[in-house]
């Protein structure tokens, strides 16, 4: 099942197609939800029925975005209310919940402070979800993926993050294409161990299952090199890895993470790993 997080705003109806197609490719549902905080200390008593106003009132906006989405008889469609912090609720929800496969959200919606602060939780989440998070451009058509651009370095190249992208992969019979930019001229040793590395995991026990390529890219600026790279393949997806580290190294590449989760033209894969599965 797909985890569809919304604010009811136009950018999050208007990735919702996305959703549904993929959710129909890869055979799965898509779960509706949204979460809202209440000051509890301001309900007691006769306040109550504020409350009871607050969540007729959130019942009437989802069963209303709900109504105007697109339909497919293949996928089922759910929603709920939730009360939390959309960050930490999503989160909580994702990972409790074994039937979530994918988190699902729009990046965009920057025409007021609403949709800005929607698309800061998307970037958010991105990094601390413990399940893959799909980001999608809010302006952004449906194309079917031929092209994957997996974002690598000697850490997101590891046999963890590659079994993870296998599913997608397959299910759209797409080329991977492994690239790896860094701010200075490449050393040849360092490139062979790169590819080395990705040839070995990939031949591991047999012929890949996918083809893939493996390029290597100079810029000053990893994002502007992946994005480069992007259009000049005409690629329809980005798979980017979120690896937790200490607080410091964290910070650093969580921020690298979230200007990729904002500033990227196609959909945007985050998937995870552990520090310790990126020291082989």
């Amino acid at each position: 099942m797909i985890l569809f997080p919304t604010d009811f705003s136009d950018s999050s109806a208007k990735v919702f197609p996305n959703a549904l197609s993929f959710a129909k490719k890869a055979g799965l549902g898509i779960h509706i939800v949204h979460f809202y905080q209440v000051d509890l200390g301001e309900f007691h008593g006769a306040s109550n029925f504020q409350y009871t106003d607050i969540e007729k009132n959130l019942r009437e906006q989802m069963d209303g975005f709900v109504d105007n989405l697109p339909t497919d008889p293949a996928v089922k469609v759910s929603h709920s209310l939730e009360i939390g912090f959309p960050i930490q609720g999503i989160k909580r929800l994702s990972s409790e919940d074994e039937r979530f496969k994918y988190i699902l959200m729009s990046t965009q919606g920057q025409r007021n402070a609403m949709e800005q602060f929607f698309g800061s939780i998307a970037a958010e989440v991105s990094v601390r979800a413990n399940k893959p998070v799909l980001l999608i451009p809010a302006e952004l058509d449906y194309k079917p993926v031929k092209n994957i651009v997996f974002g690598a370095n000697k850490e997101s190249v590891h046999k963890e993050s590659i079994d993870k992208i296998r599913p997608i992969v397959n299910l759209y019979g797409a080329t991977v294409h492994f690239v790896y930019v860094v701010d200075r001229q490449i050393d040849p040793k360092e490139k062979e161990e790169i590819r080395e590395k990705i040839i070995t995991i990939l031949f591991d026990k047999d012929v890949p299952d996918f083809p893939f390529e493996i390029h290597f890219i100079e810029d000053d600026n990893v994002m502007d090199g992946i994005n480069h790279y992007i259009e000049e393949k005409d690629a329809q997806l980005a798979v980017f890895c979120n690896i937790n580290r200490n607080f410091w190294r964290s910070i650093l590449h969580r921020s690298l993470t979230k200007r990729m989760a904002m500033n990227s033209k196609v959909p945007l894969l985050v998937i995870h790993l552990s520090e310790e599965n990126t020291s082989t």
